[in-house]
């Protein structure tokens, strides 16, 4: 995979067990520091009850970026640019295609 300078890239995925019905969320932060060297940042969080599998791969994206300012992300940037695996999250109606990583970038 090849990164740009001054860009935060921000990895999501949401999910949910059908029994117990719990959801949980990944998120991972990747970025080129100064030396252009790949600095990553994992957070997870678990034991949403009675989520569903949209909800979680929501939740995933909101919270990647509300927690951006709670990491220790040493660059400035000029762009987040958001991965997921998540249709719903990238075109929110019905699936009518495979699931495959979807790019959503935001100018700062």
């Amino acid at each position: 995979m090849i990164f740009r300078k001054n860009t935060l890239y921000i990895y999501t995925d949401g999910s949910s067990l059908a029994k117990p019905r719990k959801g949980g969320i990944g998120i991972r932060y990747v970025y080129l520091d100064d030396d252009e060297n790949e600095i990553r940042i994992d957070y997870n969080q678990y034991g949403y009850r009675e989520a569903s599998s949209n909800q979680m791969e929501l939740l995933a994206v909101i919270e990647g970026l509300r927690h951006i300012f709670h990491q220790d992300i040493m660059i400035n940037y000029n762009y987040i640019e958001i991965r997921t695996d998540s249709m719903y999250v990238e075109k929110p109606e019905p699936l009518t295609t495979l699931c495959r990583l979807s790019v959503i970038t935001i100018l700062v």
